[in-house]
């Protein structure tokens, strides 16, 4: 976990959790690039829709000919297939990965904890350690399950709807792009802003879930020694440090989305 986050500047260090990874993907290339030929072909069909509908209103119907606009809806009703049948593939594909990638870090972290000395389990609570282990791996299952898909696919549409704009009218692609300088200034302040405080949530959420396990385990010794309001004080505590932790930082995110929705009507001023 040293390697990952420096504790005092509160930091995440991407290039080695990038590295590390990209070292679990490795033995699963061959389901990660099928995957990602599932999220191709979803997000194209995904892109299909909008332009076949245009089609369907601007040149069917505006000129009345109802047999291609048939035609037109069948072909928008075969690509609505093809974008559900392979979007269901890669929900499927990245769990299957995403199990196969988890099992194997657990074998690995379980071996890394049977050669730790014994030194370091005097220093470390093991509800806590219990804790955290289940608390990242579930985070990395969300990730490779939902958070990554989302990343790649949101890319995909993105340059893919900039280039649909553009072919159709390239001027007002450029002016829509004028605010894009602001957003990816919105973004990076968001995350420079928010990590720490989201690094801190999964410390305490740790901290708590390793306090509860360790003090219903000694339950019968908490209560032979009248320890029952020392321990309240001390749940209360962790429980107070949690709520403003995670306050603020969904505070930090309805700030960024709100600032992301105003961008709507400052881009639809520029077209007009």
């Amino acid at each position: 976990m040293e390697d990952f986050i420096d504790d005092q500047k509160e930091k995440i260090r991407y290039r080695k959790v990038s590295a590390r990874l990209f070292e679990l993907f490795k033995p699963h290339k061959a389901g990660f690039l099928l995957a990602v030929a599932f999220l191709a072909i979803s997000a194209l069909a995904k892109l299909a829709g909008p332009v076949i509908i245009r089609h369907a209103i601007d040149v069917d119907l505006a000129g009345k000919n109802y047999r291609t606009l048939l035609v037109t809806l069948g072909i928008f009703a075969v690509n609505s297939a093809i974008y559900l049948i392979f979007n269901y593939r890669l929900i499927v594909r990245l769990e299957i990965l995403a199990q196969n990638i988890l099992v194997e870090l657990k074998k690995r972290l379980v071996n890394h904890l049977m050669a730790i000395h014994l030194a370091f389990f005097d220093k470390m609570p093991v509800g806590k350690l219990t804790a955290r282990i289940q608390w990242d791996t579930d985070t990395l299952h969300q990730l490779f399950t939902e958070t990554a898909v989302m990343i790649l696919r949101d890319i995909l549409l993105f340059f893919g709807t900039i280039g649909v704009m553009a072919y159709f009218n390239l001027r007002l692609t450029l002016i829509t792009l004028l605010i894009l300088p602001v957003v990816i200034i919105i973004t990076v302040v968001f995350v420079k802003k928010s990590s720490p405080l989201f690094i801190q949530i999964r410390k305490i959420t740790a901290e708590l879930s390793g306090f509860l396990t360790e003090q219903l385990q000694g339950m019968a010794v908490i209560q032979a020694f009248n320890r029952q309001d020392a321990t309240s004080r001390a749940l209360n505590s962790i429980n107070e440090r949690k709520f403003n932790t995670q306050f603020a930082a969904e505070f930090m995110v309805v700030l960024f989305f709100l600032s992301s929705l105003f961008m709507e009507p400052v881009a639809d001023s520029l077209i007009l």
